[in-house]
């Protein structure tokens, strides 16, 4: 049996260019999330420990960067660790792995896979089949090598190590290091450990991807763990458990008015824990009226008041009256539109004689039009005016962009 720990893509050194105002924190938690891994490694007493590409955000970090990053990893001895370059540190000319710190002075338990020749794990009957990556972007499969590097060896456990995307349609590029889908089982790999995708992600039941260990982004899912891996001998299918390692969290929440109310989204803020270690993004989209437009500035004020690390607020929202002026001009061009907007008016104000629309056109009668909306909605139970009203919102959202 084998027990290994496997990470990627820590990207120590990151610019954190989207979150400028707090870029150092960012840094240093992810130096942090290394040494949490360090200690679950020790913690767990694995065998060995697998950095699957992308220790570093690129080869031009600072020869600090690379020092701290070699220490943090010495003080997994005398447990292995087996870093493997990434297309974010490729093995280029100019390559962090060909640094003093990765060679005249690399700690004695730290290995860079710089080739693909298979690495023996001493005291088990394990091998590794490396595949180091050497530029940025390609097209090549970086597995492809391990065709004919398999045959002949012996009966051991088997785990490949590549960095790139598995060929899934819709999400890969051509030259992002496809890697076919079928490799472990072609290959009788009992592990595929892969880095590039940020996301835990596992692919049947020996290829998988532990994800970034401290988040990275707003728009990242499923990430701030490693993976601890366990094989119980040749041919038998990886255990894996999730450990989590990463401090920092990422929101983005993506707030529709009046759809949402500016209350709900205060309680929503308030439930939140931990929040100076929160990086927050709200975008808030729809048609706001003028009370709105000024509520939004005490909103924003306040959010900055909660004690986040980091809170952004962005509008993508426009004044009602602007949106209805853009709705009026397109149906006066387009009585199929006028009409449905008169449609969706008139029931919008069914239950309130005297509102009359501001765009002219000719309703429907109020026993069709009834007819129609149960038609529609069936036996569900919706407040008719609300709905009605929100849809002319919508229209008049769409009017706002085909008039831009």
């Amino acid at each position: 049996m084998v027990r290994f720990l496997l990470t990627a893509d820590v990207q120590l050194g990151m610019r954190a260019t989207d979150v400028p105002e707090v870029a150092a924190e960012v840094r240093q938690a992810r130096f942090e999330a290394l040494r949490r891994v360090v200690a679950l490694a020790k913690e767990e007493a694995v065998d060995f420990v697998v950095v699957a590409g992308d220790l570093f955000q690129d080869n031009q970090v600072s020869a600090e960067t690379a020092y701290q990053a070699t220490a943090i990893l010495a003080e997994a001895a005398p447990i292995p660790v087996y870093v493997l370059p990434g297309n974010h540190d490729p093995l280029s000319t100019d390559s962090v792995y060909r640094r003093a710190a990765f060679t005249d002075r690399c700690p004695g338990n730290v290995t860079v896979l710089e080739s693909d020749e298979t690495v023996a794990i001493p005291e088990s009957q394990c091998k590794l089949y490396p595949c180091p990556v050497w530029e940025r972007r390609s097209s090549f499969d970086p597995t492809a090598h391990l065709t004919e590097r398999r045959r002949g060896e012996g009966q051991a456990i088997s785990i490949g190590v590549a960095h790139g995307s598995l060929a899934i349609e819709g999400r890969h590029s051509p030259d992002d290091h496809p890697i076919a889908l079928n490799v472990a089982e072609r290959l009788g790999l009992d592990c595929l450990a892969l880095g590039h995708w940020h996301s835990h992600f596992v692919h049947g039941t020996h290829t998988l991807y532990p994800g970034t260990p401290e988040p990275t982004a707003f728009d990242e899912r499923d990430s701030g763990s490693v993976c601890l891996v366990s094989i119980e001998g040749p041919g038998a299918a990886p255990r894996i458990e999730r450990r989590s390692v990463g401090r920092l969290q990422w929101l983005l929440w993506e707030v529709e008015l009046p759809t949402h109310s500016l209350e709900e989204l205060r309680q929503r803020v308030e439930s939140l824990k931990s929040r100076d270690e929160t990086l927050l993004r709200i975008v808030l989209s729809g048609a706001v009226d003028a009370a709105d437009l000024l509520a939004l500035d005490d909103l924003e004020a306040w959010l900055r008041a909660q004690g986040f690390l980091y809170v952004d607020l962005r509008r993508e929202v426009a004044p009602t009256h602007v949106l209805m002026s853009a709705l009026g001009r397109l149906a006066e061009e387009d009585p199929v539109l006028a009409g449905a907007i008169a449609d969706l008016e008139r029931l919008a104000s069914l239950d309130a004689p005297g509102d009359a629309s501001e765009i002219a056109a000719e309703p429907r009668p109020v026993e069709e039009l009834l007819s129609l909306w149960t038609e529609a909605r069936g036996a569900e139970t919706v407040d008719r005016a609300a709905a009605a009203a929100e849809a002319v919102g919508q229209l008049a959202q769409f009017a706002r962009d085909v008039l831009r």
